[in-house]
């Protein structure tokens, strides 16, 4: 791009250029004729051409004159624009001396316009340091409620347990259902402060991943182990479809996490007397896809797409029967995603639901994409349910 400078070089230059040249012209012209010419003509021819040289002098400093009074100021605009655009900061801004009035205003509103971006900025910087300010608060009191209400708790579930096992005496039934129910009761309210912790920790990036050998089929049968004892409890059929004995290395207690979310999901939604839930995992390329299959009530295609966000639940109305916080599925999309991995649901209303969750064998960078090829058929086109 030309600068204005040279650009009142060029138009003024060719200008006076023009008028020597034609003064030129017309004294070599009269000369080639004075044999035929008076001395007056010849006098006459050098005076056109002495006015031609003096006004393309004048023509000359004009040029620098408005090259000092125009292009100057504008450079100097220029320049501070660019300070400010790194600095954003006008406390640098002097002011311009111009008797051009468009130039002078161009400045009063360029400094306007600084001490305004000045202030936004400023702004910002403290509603940044103030929000992170009530984030650290926030962090702390979590911290410290989840603290107090675990402490009580660890004391509640002892002596339920030892009520329980007829340790402090004997129960009959009605005591004994009650007991269980306080217990139940105490274990929801612990995964909730549980899932309130991770959520936090996930908030503010501190959740921390190990890396250690898994096997694949000791894994989901060491899931369906711990699930046994509650599903023969509520009479769920429980199945292990698992088909592959592949090793991948990934974070075995953040997998088991998000196996229990999935299972304790499926567990309030399946039929009370006939429900089904299939877990499984089948191994492909560099990844390992698992999997809870359930034969619930199912979800819909709009449900689908909100019950990985935080805080959703299927069930809303204020009579639900389940319960939850609706953290649970926003967590485990957080922890695959941490684990370098993928989860999607497979599910139509009154058909039932499909959890995967594809997990690389080995430690990856998160967010690589994968190849296309492989996103077909881990998609929808991947299915192992099989409840019948």
């Amino acid at each position: 791009m030309l600068r204005i400078r040279n650009v009142l070089f060029l138009v003024f230059g060719v200008t006076s250029s023009l008028v020597f040249y034609l003064g030129l012209m017309n004294f070599l012209t009269i000369e080639n004729q004075s044999t035929n010419l008076e001395d007056q003509t010849n006098l006459h021819s050098i005076a056109v051409l002495i006015f031609a040289a003096i006004l393309s002098g004048v023509i000359f400093v004009i040029t620098l004159y408005f090259s000092r009074k125009i292009t100057k100021p504008i450079e100097e605009l220029d320049k501070l624009m660019m300070d400010f655009s790194h600095t954003r900061k006008n406390t640098t801004v002097p002011h311009i001396d111009t008797q051009i009035k468009e130039l002078h205003q161009l400045q009063s509103n360029f400094l306007i316009m600084t001490q305004t971006v000045e202030k936004a900025f400023s702004l910002e910087e403290e509603l940044i340091s103030e929000l992170k300010k009530h984030d650290r608060q926030k962090g702390e009191f979590m911290s410290m409620i989840s603290h107090e209400l675990k402490t009580p708790l660890v004391i509640i579930k002892g002596y339920t347990k030892m009520l329980k096992g007829n340790m402090l005496g004997n129960l009959n039934s009605e005591q004994f259902d009650a007991m269980k129910g306080i217990f139940e009761s105490a274990n929801t309210l612990e995964k909730l402060i549980g899932d309130i912790l991770i959520a936090q920790k996930l908030d503010i990036g501190k959740l921390q991943f190990s890396k250690e050998e898994i096997n694949v089929k000791n894994f989901v049968e060491s899931q369906q182990n711990d699930f046994i004892p509650i599903l023969k409890e509520k009479k769920i059929k429980f199945k292990n479809s698992c088909s592959t004995d592949t090793t991948i290395i990934s974070d075995k207690s953040r997998l088991s996490q998000i196996f229990s979310n999935i299972i304790t999901n499926s567990i309030d939604f399946v039929p009370k007397k006939e429900g089904v839930i299939e877990i499984g995992a089948s191994e492909y390329s560099d990844s390992v896809i698992f999997y809870v299959n359930d034969n619930g009530a199912g979800i819909s295609n709009e449900e689908q797409e909100k019950i990985f966000k935080r805080f959703y639940q299927v069930d809303t109305s204020s009579r639900r029967s389940r319960t939850g916080s609706g953290l649970g599925l926003s967590i485990c999309k957080s922890l695959v995603e941490g684990l370098g991995g993928e989860i999607w649901v497979e599910s139509k209303p009154g058909s039932g639901s499909s959890f995967y969750f594809k997990i690389p064998k080995m430690p990856i960078i998160q967010n690589v994409k994968e190849p296309e090829g492989e996103k077909i058929l881990t998609n929808s086109g991947f299915s192992i349910k099989n409840l019948n």
